[in-house]
């Protein structure tokens, strides 16, 4: 795929699951150097939101050796997807002039 120019995929592990018994070669695609966004599918083959779909995704992640680390999991579902659409000048990260929805939680400042 990334000697065809075709370098981003949107992954929506638990869809792919249920309906074809099998995901996406996601290491093979990580290790080609695609960009990989996170994505929920559907409702009646996916999840119901977006925490749904990563927790899968790191899940399946988890299972193949830890394709993923957490905070790239994290970046798959912020500034990847921003980036992919051509809006990370607005979204996708936490920065002075771009949009964003905070929730600050008590704990360990290290864990994205």
């Amino acid at each position: 795929m990334a000697e065809n120019h075709l370098g981003e995929i949107v992954w929506s592990p638990l869809s792919n699951l249920l309906l074809y018994g099998a995901t996406t070669r996601i290491a093979a695609a990580k290790a080609a150097g695609l960009r990989i966004a996170i994505s929920s599918d559907w409702s009646p083959s996916g999840t119901k939101n977006l925490l749904g779909e990563l927790k899968i995704a790191r899940r399946v992640s988890g299972r193949a050796g830890g394709i993923f680390t957490d905070r790239e999991l994290a970046k798959a579902v912020t500034c990847v997807p921003a980036r992919m659409l051509g809006w990370d000048q607005f979204v996708g990260s936490i920065e002075v002039n771009k949009t964003a929805d905070l929730l600050v939680i008590e704990g360990t400042g290290s864990d994205p």
